[in-house]
Order: C-alpha cells, then sequence, then structure tokens
C-alpha cells in the first residue's frame, strides 16, 4: 500500500512539472498585446494573465523555485521507492529514469506544445501561477535576497527597457493577432528606422532647392516663392554656399514688395549632414524653425531640410489598398511605379520587392547613372538584372529627375 502511494506521489509530482514547465513557455511566448486586449475588455484569466506579465521575473523565480522542489521531491520519491523493490542498483536505476521521464514529460512534450499554443496554455495556467506567486513570495524574496548578498546587484531589479527588436516583434505580433492595421504597422515601423537615418537622407539635394538672391526685393521673391510652390526659402549673397537667412511666404505676403529681401529674412538653422534626423528635429523644435540648411564637412551647402520632409518620411503616401509608399513612389498600376529619381533606394526596394544592384549610389537615379555611366536621355530604358526595367521620364542635362519601373511579366 505504501508503494503506491509513493508511486501515486511520484507520477502527481511529474504531472505539476510538466504543468509549470508548460506555464513557463507559455508565459514567455504569449502575445502581449493580445492579453492586454482581452483584459480590457474584462476578461478576468487575461487579466490575471497580465498582472504575472507585469512581473514576468517574479512570476519566472516563482515557477523555477517550484520546479526545483518537485524535482527534489521527486528524485527522493523515485529512490526511495527503487531501492525497495530493486535493493542496491535501486537508486541508480531511479535516477536514469527518473531522468529521462522528467526530461520527456516533464520538459519536452508540454513547453513543446505551449510554445505551439501559448495563449491557451498561459490562460489555463494563469489562476495556478497567480496562487504560487502569492503563496511562495516571502521565500522568493528571502531566496533573492540572499542571492543578492552572494553576489550584490543580483538581486536589484535592472531598469525595464525594450529594445527595438523586442518593440518591432511586439508590433508584429500585434499586427498578426489584428490588434494593428498594417497601415498602423508600417508608420510604427518609419518611426523606429527614423532614429538610424541621418539627415543627408532625407534632405532636399542642392540642385533640387529654390533659393532667392539677396538683391531680390520681396516682391520678387513672393512671386519666386508662389511659382515655386514653397513656403519657405533660403536667402542667399551668391549661390547656396552662402546662405545668410530664409524668408516665410507669409512674411513676404505681409511686407512691403519694394522692401529687400535681405531685411526680412529670418535666422537661419544649420545642420551638419550627417546629424541623426531625430537630433535635427529636436534643434528645431528648440530653435523653432521649419527649416535647415544641411552642410557638408568642408562647410559647402548639401541641401536643405524641412519638419515636412521628416514628416513624409513617416507618414509617406498611401494607397488604394492601404499600403504606406515613399512620398517619390507613385503606384501606377500593379507592378509599375512612377519614381522621383531622389528616392531611396531601400525605400524602392522595400515597396517593389526588386533587389537592386549594389554600389555608391543610395537612389535610384545615381543607379541608373551609376549603371549607364552617364545621364541617360528622356525615353532612355535600363534594364536590371532581374528583368525590371527603368525608363527615365524626365531628365535635365545635369541630373535625371524621374524614371518608371515596371515589373517583368510573369
Amino acid at each position: 500500500m505504501a508503494d503506491l502511494l509513493l508511486a501515486g506521489a511520484l507520477v502527481g509530482l511529474v504531472a505539476v512539472a510538466a504543468i509549470l514547465g508548460a506555464a513557463e513557455a507559455a508565459l514567455l511566448r504569449v502575445s502581449r498585446p493580445r492579453v492586454e486586449v482581452q483584459a480590457a475588455e474584462g476578461d478576468r484569466r487575461a487579466a490575471m494573465l497580465r498582472s504575472l506579465l507585469a512581473d514576468l521575473p517574479k512570476a519566472l523565480n516563482t515557477v523555477l523555485l517550484v520546479v526545483l522542489l518537485v524535482q527534489v521531491s521527486a528524485a527522493t520519491i523515485a529512490g526511495i521507492l527503487a531501492e525497495r523493490l530493486f535493493g542496491d542498483l535501486g537508486a541508480t536505476l531511479a535516477a536514469v529514469v527518473l531522468t529521462l521521464v522528467l526530461f520527456v514529460y516533464g520538459e519536452a512534450i508540454p513547453k513543446t506544445y505551449a510554445v505551439r499554443h501559448p495563449e491557451a496554455v498561459a490562460r489555463t495556467a494563469a489562476p495556478l501561477l497567480r496562487f504560487l506567486v502569492v503563496a511562495v513570495r516571502p521565500v522568493v524574496r528571502g531566496l533573492v535576497w540572499f542571492a543578492d548578498l552572494q553576489a550584490p546587484g543580483v538581486g536589484i531589479a535592472s531598469p525595464a527597457t525594450v529594445t527595438e527588436e523586442e518593440l518591432l516583434h511586439l508590433v508584429s505580433e500585434a499586427t498578426e493577432a489584428g490588434e494593428l492595421e498594417e497601415t498602423d504597422r508600417v508608420l510604427i515601423e518609419r518611426v523606429l528606422e527614423l532614429g538610424d537615418r541621418t539627415v543627408d537622407e532625407i534632405m532636399t539635394p542642392r540642385t533640387e532647392v529654390v533659393w532667392v538672391p539677396t538683391s531680390s526685393t520681396v516682391g520678387g521673391a513672393l512671386e519666386r516663392a508662389l511659382g515655386s510652390g514653397h513656403r519657405r526659402l533660403p536667402v542667399c549673397r551668391t549661390d547656396l554656399d552662402d546662405v545668410i537667412g530664409v524668408v516665410r511666404l507669409e512674411t513676404l505676403a505681409a511686407a512691403d514688395p519694394e522692401t529687400p529681401v535681405s531685411d526680412v529674412a529670418e535666422e537661419l538653422l544649420i545642420v551638419p549632414e550627417s546629424r541623426r534626423v531625430v537630433d535635427v528635429l529636436r534643434d528645431m523644435q528648440r530653435a523653432g524653425r521649419h527649416l535647415a540648411v544641411v552642410v557638408d564637412e568642408y562647410g559647402g551647402t548639401s541641401g536643405i531640410v524641412t519638419i515636412e520632409d521628416v514628416v513624409a518620411e513617416v507618414l509617406g503616401r498611401v494607397s488604394d489598398e492601404g499600403e504606406v509608399l515613399p512620398p517619390e513612389v507613385v503606384p501606377l498600376a500593379p507592378g509599375w511605379w512612377r519614381i522621383d529619381a531622389g528616392a531611396d533606394l531601400d525605400e524602392v526596394a522595400e515597396v517593389t520587392g526588386l533587389t537592386f544592384p549594389e554600389g555608391p549610389w543610395r537612389t535610384i537615379g545615381g543607379l541608373v547613372m551609376g549603371t549607364t555611366g552617364r545621364i541617360p536621355e528622356e525615353g532612355a530604358t535600363i534594364e536590371l538584372p532581374d528583368g525590371a526595367t527603368l525608363k527615365v521620364t524626365e531628365a535635365e542635362p545635369t541630373r535625371i529627375v524621374g524614371v518608371e519601373l515596371r515589373l517583368p511579366e510573369r
């Protein structure tokens, strides 16, 4: 009778180890955004699960402690039972068999199942885990305190930080779970990507900058601004390397048309082309400026950047299907786009799914000129290695303005 009780206790301990092993794997895999939504809708189990996830180290330490107690107890019972049944060989036999049983039935099978069905397992185990966390809280705190004495800092909770990769993973999970629209996902990813980009990647290059000379009047500058469609224009003495300020359309409209434009020019914000976009945005906010002149390492003007450029990088253009596109990429038909020559190659590749030839170029126009070794005339067609074609739709003597990209017919 005693042997049957010991055997029953052993089976029960293995079952507890299996449940806790599955619960541990489920906690690490469950979708937090989905749990948040369910908890907000009044789901009690989701609310319990949310509280466990809010202090995940505590929950995992609890599981670890209970699993260790279960394994030690199981080893003790198995040793006693095996020694009664098999004599001196019992201890060795118990160690081998119990190790295999705990690995297969207490770890491998339950954790594999939990990884495949994390939400169902986590919801089922939430009440048990919540009870255990409360029940063994004093013991866990004491052990953490003792560990901190042995190795200072172990018991001190580190600041909660989320890496960019973790945040992107959460966004992807939320999209798959239906809590985020695809457009929202792309916008969030664009905001995160903005942190790694430098201002020279989004600026308007100097060849495309519209400016007014200091010799111009307010009336002439206003006419130039209205004709170009820009609200702000740099004011230069001789060329873009000698910028003295910037004028706003509102200021020009309110001033005397015969006033020299230099009299109404505002102070200029100058940033190096290596500065990160997010830092330039902060510079603009602190200075109260919406336009900055971007300079290279030699002090020459590389281009200009506006707050609108930053917003365009985040928002882009939204296609009829809801896909967020870069502002320079306009879909004309399936597999056919009109692209500004200054469009970033990585963004074009993301939209079209193409892999472009590697080289020193960063824009679609740079790719065309780099592969042909010249500035092609309007109508020129370049075939890419994968069969796609680029057609130059607009060109000037010194640069390419626009192209059309067509995917090969399947």
